[in-house]
């Protein structure tokens, strides 16, 4: 009877809640400026999207920055 207790109270100590989907993925939130005013927009959004939206933002700005140039000394070429 004992062991049957120690045994149940092992497996309820062990047993870990399912994760859910925020758990995963959390929900991040800021304050935004708005265009022509003072007052500011609360924003929230998925980390997964802040973390998908840098990333392009820095793709972005490396493929700006390492793109051929052409030297206006040589005549375009």
């Amino acid at each position: 009877m004992i062991l049957f207790v120690l045994a149940l109270a092992a497996d309820t100590a062990t047993a870990q809640p399912p994760a859910t989907v925020e758990d995963a993925d959390p929900i991040v939130c800021k304050l935004q400026s708005r265009t022509n005013t003072r007052f500011k927009k609360k924003v929230c959004v998925r980390r997964s999207d802040v973390d998908a939206r840098s990333e392009a933002d820095r793709r972005a700005a490396e493929e700006l920055i390492n793109r051929p140039a052409i030297n206006p000394a040589s005549n375009g070429g």
